[in-house]
């Protein structure tokens, strides 16, 4: 029982996580090459 809410919550962590990089690549498209060479 108590394992199968660790893999959950994993799970929701992964997802999350996916979701906020999908995202932020977006935004990379938006952002100037300077600003993005500078934090890469």
């Amino acid at each position: 029982m108590f394992t199968g809410i660790i893999v959950l919550a994993i799970a929701a962590v992964v997802g999350v996580t996916g979701s906020i990089v999908s995202v932020a690549r977006d935004g990379f498209h938006a952002i100037p090459t300077k600003t993005y060479s500078r934090w890469s």
